[in-house]
């Protein structure tokens, strides 16, 4: 649970920590304990720079539409999404859209920020003293149990108020408030440019490893793309064999890096006229990674993937009501990781594997089935037509309960498991067909294509699976079917009064086999 110290007794600063004043006492009355100082936080740098004009509390909404502007992503902005992101500080408008096209790209499902900033004192780590911030857009609360570990692993000092490190915060914040929309906790953490960097990332390290964790590097100024590309270089010193000069903050993204195997992915950047340049990148895992230049750079007409992206193609330009894959193939794979992972560590008796953040489409709720395949033949499935729960939830439930539940076949082993292949089948949201006649409704029914959902007075339902049209000689037997599976006359799809028909769409896919 987040907690938020209340405003009450404070005196804000409109950049960093708050001065503290005593709660009133009776006359006679021992004195009330202080409590710990909350930080308030602004974006008063930011808005002097862009309107020229500061307007306490009335930015709010100012600062608001500000930032959703800096947030629009433009249609050639990477697609994967990312809890690591390096963003410059937003001292001017175009700054901001260039951090806002890497903060647009974290996950909404983050419960915990770690923001790392360079601070003005030359070496060591440090942490702030107050224990909540507040942006123009509301209040934050610290994750005080992380900060104290943190600052009891880097033996961390007191940050100073105001300065490069209360700026960065200040700036920064506001862009992540406006994307995850939800309550999160913040561990703010400060670097002098010679601090100890591999300390500092052993100590972020086990935070950052959680799934619902995300770790905002706020970038030096004047950071280039190509100084980006030579930071995670395999070279660790220049060619006179000295280190490069580089902050600490960036030195410890980099060990991070190195340990997890990420690698940065541009997100945008911009330089001015007078020639001073910002960046900001999201670092992705290799197996995940969408630089899909790299990969058309790369592209072999024998190669099966590009040979399945040209099919796709001609079948996109054939059909006009052809929509294309619902997920992409790092989606494809995330999913059958999970799932086989899943199974393996329910069958072990281990703590399950977190459900991934990798993209937008994985936290949406979404049907669907998961099929266990052994020796050619089908050894169960398991699914559900919709969902509420975000579509990597649902199938790892369903991998757990093909694996173990299914009423038709014993629970499978661990020794039977390398054996086993997985398919996932990803169903697309039930669509309602409106129709006054049955021939209105045959007229929009595609055979081996949609899937059909029936309901008959609200209460009794049945459903068909695309493949199921091979077996009906046509639209009026597979509907007659259907009805009959509901309990339902076989001709009660023909009232509109009483039967409801929806329709979906599935998308398989699986591993190889063994």
């Amino acid at each position: 649970m987040h907690s938020h110290a209340g405003p009450e007794a404070r005196r804000c600063r409109s950049i960093g920590p708050a001065a503290t004043m005593p709660d009133a006492a009776a006359p006679g009355a021992a004195p009330r304990p202080r409590r710990r100082r909350a930080g308030v936080l602004a974006l008063a740098a930011m808005l002097a720079v862009l309107s020229g004009t500061l307007h306490g509390q009335e930015s709010a909404e100012a600062v608001q539409q500000l930032v959703d502007g800096f947030l629009e992503t433009p249609a050639t902005a990477p697609s994967a999404l990312s809890r690591i992101l390096l963003v410059p500080a937003v001292t001017q408008g175009a700054a901001g859209r260039v951090a806002g096209q890497a903060v647009a790209r974290c996950p909404r499902g983050i419960d915990r920020v770690v923001l790392l900033a360079e601070v003005d004192s030359p070496d060591g780590i440090v942490l702030p003293e107050w224990s909540s911030l507040r942006t123009p857009l509301g209040p934050l609360a610290v994750d005080l149990e992380a900060m104290a570990l943190c600052r009891e692993a880097t033996g961390a000092g007191t940050a100073p108020s105001g300065g490069r490190f209360d700026q960065a915060l200040a700036s920064v914040l506001p862009l992540v408030q406006r994307r995850l929309q939800r309550p999160f906790q913040i561990l703010p953490v400060g670097a002098g440019r010679a601090a100890d960097a591999d300390r500092l990332a052993e100590a972020l390290l086990p935070w950052v490893r959680q799934e619902h964790t995300a770790l905002v590097i706020v970038a030096p100024d004047g950071l280039a793309p190509a100084a980006l590309e030579d930071l995670f270089s395999l070279a660790e010193t220049t060619p006179g064999g000295a280190a490069p000069a580089r902050p600490a903050t960036l030195r410890a993204l980099r060990a991070m890096a190195m340990t997890m195997g990420w690698k940065p992915l541009l997100a945008a950047h911009d330089t001015a006229p007078d020639g001073g340049s910002s960046v900001s990148a999201i670092l992705v895992d290799d197996p995940n990674r969408l630089d899909l230049l790299a990969r058309a750079a790369l592209a072999d007409w024998k190669d099966p993937e590009t040979k399945a992206a040209f099919a796709e193609a001609y079948r996109a330009a054939a059909d006009p009501a052809y929509r294309g894959q619902p997920l992409n193939r790092p989606e494809q794979q995330v999913l059958l990781s999970l799932a086989r992972r899943t199974i393996l560590a329910k069958l072990k008796g281990e703590d399950l594997p977190e459900v991934p953040l990798y993209s937008d489409r994985l936290l949406e709720p979404g049907g669907c089935f998961v099929t266990l395949n052994q020796n050619g033949a089908r050894r169960g499935t398991v699914g559900s037509i919709a969902a509420k729960d975000p579509l990597a939830a649902t199938v790892q439930r369903h991998a757990i309960a093909v694996a173990t539940e299914d009423k038709h076949f014993a629970a499978l082993t661990l020794d039977e498991l390398p054996g086993v292949t997985l398919a996932i089948t990803v169903l697309t949201p039930p669509r309602r067909l409106e129709w006054t006649t049955p021939q209105e409704l045959l007229n929009q029914l595609r055979p081996g294509v949609h899937g059909v959902l029936f309901t008959f007075e609200d209460r009794q339902r049945s459903t068909f699976l695309p493949q199921v049209w091979a077996e009906a000689p046509n639209k009026e037997s597979f509907l007659n079917a259907l009805c009959r599976r509901a309990g339902a006359p076989p001709n009660a799809w023909q009232d509109p009064a009483k039967a409801r028909i929806e329709v979906y769409e599935c998308f398989e896919f699986a591993e190889q086999g063994p």
